[in-house]
């Protein structure tokens, strides 16, 4: 069966037995989309399923009990400010996606706007990304920016549309308003 599995999936390394992290690789399970799926066993006893791809690069490295350990040792455990929608319970507010877009824009080459942001030297102020004083980067975006208006609002950095986001450079604007600061291409 791994065999008829893998060359559905391309190229197939059998990583079975291999550690990542706190999971370790009981065997291929299926192939989804051409990427080869793996069913592993956590450290602490979950099973869970993960890309091999993920796996190698380090981005899946537990079922999720590694990142609740690491907020429980600094501090963070049963701390949050509910607009993320960790758990699934609700979708997340429209000013922490605007936030979220906003970071992806600058530090993700892999976004098709990064060209127009982060490609370009576009940055976010540490406070918006790491937090302050106890508070989280995102916690701290909302103290300075407020929510989001309406849906028809979109972050503007202004009055300086070539500078970062940051307090100060940063509002939230009609679309009207944000046309009259789009930077003009070419």
């Amino acid at each position: 069966m791994e065999a008829q599995l893998a060359k559905r999936g391309g190229r197939f390394i059998d990583l079975s037995g291999k550690r990542y992290g706190r999971l370790v690789v009981k065997g291929l399970s299926h192939v989804a989309d051409t990427k080869h799926i793996y069913r592993c066993e956590c450290d602490c006893g979950e099973e869970v399923f993960a890309r091999g791809e993920h796996l190698k690069q380090g981005r899946k490295i537990s079922c999720g009990c590694a990142k609740k350990a690491r907020a429980q040792r600094q501090g963070w455990a049963n701390r949050t400010h509910g607009a993320s929608s960790c758990a699934g319970t609700k979708p997340p507010s429209a000013t922490y996606k605007t936030w979220k877009s906003m970071k992806e824009r600058c530090l993700s080459p892999r976004h098709k706007s990064y060209d127009r942001y982060g490609g370009r030297g576009i940055t976010i102020c540490d406070r918006w990304l790491n937090g302050e004083g106890g508070l989280s980067g995102f916690e701290c975006f909302l103290a300075d920016m407020g929510e989001r208006p309406s849906q028809t609002h979109s972050i503007d950095r202004h009055p300086d549309n070539d500078g970062n986001y940051e307090p100060g450079n940063c509002r939230w604007a009609t679309p009207s308003e944000q046309h009259w600061t789009q930077r003009k291409e070419g």
